[in-house]
C-alpha cells in the first residue's frame, strides 16, 4: 500500500524482510514500553517468522516513511477459529504523533478481513508505558 497523506510523508506498508531486522531492532530497543527481556523475545520472534515463515501463523509488516522503517506491526492466527491477535505495533520516536501507528493497525485488520478473520484480540500491558499504545487502541474503538 503506497499513500502520502496525514502522516505527512509519502510510506508504504510490506512485509518485514531480513534487510529490515536492523531498523526494527533500534525501533524495538529504543522503544521506552518494552523491558530487556520483551525486547529480545519480539526481535526473537519477528526474526524467526521472517527467516521461516509459516503461512498466516505470524506476520510482520513494516512502514516506510523517508526511506525508513518508521514502525511495524506483527499479528497472526490465534488460537480460536479464524481469531487473530495482533501482538506488537511500535513506532520509532523519529515518527511518533504522524498517525503511523494507527496506519499499521488499520492495514492489519484490512489483512485480517481479507483472510477471513471474525475477531482480533489485542493483548497490552497495563503500566504507564503502554498507556500511549492504550489510548490509540482505545480510539480505533477496541474495547478495553
Amino acid at each position: 500500500m503506497d499513500s502520502n497523506d496525514s502522516i505527512g510523508c509519502r510510506y508504504a506498508v510490506r512485509p518485514a524482510g531480513l534487510t529490515d531486522m536492523n531498523e526494527i531492532s533500534s525501533i524495538v530497543w529504543s522503544s521506552p514500553t518494552f523491558g530487556k527481556d520483551m525486547a529480545q523475545e519480539i526481535l526473537n520472534e519477528i526474526g524467526h517468522y521472517i527467516r521461516e515463515p509459516e503461512g498466516d501463523e505470524f506476520q510482520t509488516f513494516v512502514s516506510v516513511c523517508e526511506g525508513r522503517v518508521a514502525g511495524f506491526v506483527c499479528f497472526g492466527l490465534d488460537l480460536g477459529e479464524r481469531t487473530y491477535s495482533i501482538y506488537w505495533v511500535c513506532v520509532s520516536s523519529d515518527f511518533q504523533g504522524r498517525k503511523i501507528g494507527t496506519k499499521l493497525i488499520q492495514y492489519a485488520e484490512d489483512y485480517i478481513c481479507r483472510a477471513g478473520g471474525r475477531i482480533i484480540f489485542i493483548e497490552t500491558g497495563a503500566s504507564q508505558s503502554f498507556e500511549r499504545a492504550r489510548n490509540m487502541y482505545s480510539r480505533l474503538a477496541y474495547q478495553m
